[in-house]
Formats: structure tokens, C-alpha cells, sequence
């Protein structure tokens, strides 16, 4: 037993500050607090793919420029349809920038910005005593469009969840719909709203 926290993987689901920026801007703090971090996942997005994706009206900064190697972490650029397993967490990556790029044409992105660049994903917890499962959405900041791409990619079985991460803090981001629709098929029992306190 150590009182020093080990973070096995940190998955950065996007480059704006509310999301990344504690890793990306505060690793001084967090390495002197003792906190190691082995594994660090984002979606390094080129600005090729942002140009093809047609996000205008966004910022690019490609995670891996900036992370900090001060950590001595691994890097990981994650894919839709990865999975990427620790101990008994199954973590699946159902949504990056790159499935916008290759996705159905039928959805057209929308000037959004860097929010439809955010990683989407689902963490799957299994006990190991009773076998039962938990699992968690995560969206980040994905819009509706990412959402229901994913949903289409994958299927509404796949993004059934437990527990969903409100997209955007709860706020819109892209087509309110979709996220609607998508939020309707993971029936989720709990919606969590990570909300910053002059939100409230």
C-alpha cells in the first residue's frame, strides 16, 4: 500500500481548458502532489483531418505537442473501435474526429469547433466476485452529430449505459436532437451533469 496515487490511464477527451488543461498546463502541481501517471490517451487530430471534417470556427492544437513528458507516461492516440482494457475496466472508444471524416455523408458537420473533435467512450466495470457489470458514457464535449454517429456506427446496443456523462456540461453543442435521440437509447439510470460552480 502507497499513500501515492498512481493514474493507470488518463483519457483526454478534447484540447479545451475545462477538459485537458489540468494535465496539460498544471503537471508541475499534480507531479509534486506525488500523482504519477503512466498512460495518458487522446485523439492527436491533425489539421488535415480538422480542414477535411469541415469544423470551422474551432482552434487546432494537437494534444501530443503539449502533453507533458515530464511524467515519463506513455502516449496513445485512441480509434473509434479500439479497446483498451485495465484490470477489470473495459474501455471502449466509440467515437474520434477520424469516424466524422470517413462517417455517412447524410450528417453534415456544422461550425461547431473543437468540441466535435471530442472523444467518446464507454467504460465497463465488472465485479469480480458476482461478475455484474457497470457501465459509464463518457461524451466529453461531443455534439449531436457525434453521438449519432456513434450510435450508427455502433448500434444502440453498444452505447447502452448505466451511468451518461451529460454532453457539454449539459448545455447544447451541435444538433439538441440527436443528442436527445442518443441520450433516449443509452437509457442510462443516472445522468451526471459535471457542472463548474458559477454554473450552477
Amino acid at each position: 500500500y502507497t499513500n501515492t496515487p498512481t493514474v493507470a490511464a488518463w483519457f483526454l477527451t478534447h484540447d479545451h481548458g475545462d477538459h485537458s488543461h489540468m494535465l496539460t498546463f498544471d503537471y508541475d502541481r499534480i507531479k509534486a502532489a506525488g500523482i504519477k501517471v503512466e498512460n495518458i490517451y487522446a485523439s492527436a487530430i491533425s489539421k488535415a483531418e480538422l480542414d477535411d471534417s469541415g469544423v470551422s470556427g474551432g482552434r487546432y492544437v494537437n494534444l501530443f505537442d503539449k502533453l507533458p513528458n515530464a511524467f515519463g507516461a506513455n502516449m496513445h492516440r485512441v480509434h473509434p473501435g479500439q479497446v483498451i482494457t485495465y484490470a477489470n475496466c473495459e474501455i471502449d472508444i466509440l467515437y474520434t474526429l477520424e469516424a466524422w471524416v470517413d462517417g455517412d455523408p447524410a450528417i453534415t458537420p456544422q461550425a461547431g469547433g473543437y468540441n466535435h473533435s471530442s472523444v467518446i467512450f464507454k467504460t465497463t466495470v465488472t465485479d469480480s466476485a458476482s461478475k455484474k457489470t457497470m457501465s459509464v458514457f463518457n461524451t466529453g464535449d461531443g455534439s449531436g452529430q457525434a453521438m449519432q454517429l456513434a450510435m450508427q456506427i455502433f448500434g444502440e446496443e453498444e452505447i447502452k449505459s448505466d451511468i451518461a456523462v451529460a454532453t457539454h456540461h449539459g448545455s447544447g453543442s451541435g444538433d439538441d436532437s440527436m443528442i436527445v435521440k442518443t441520450v433516449k437509447a443509452m437509457a442510462p439510470q443516472i445522468v451526471l451533469f459535471p457542472r463548474g460552480a458559477t454554473g450552477l
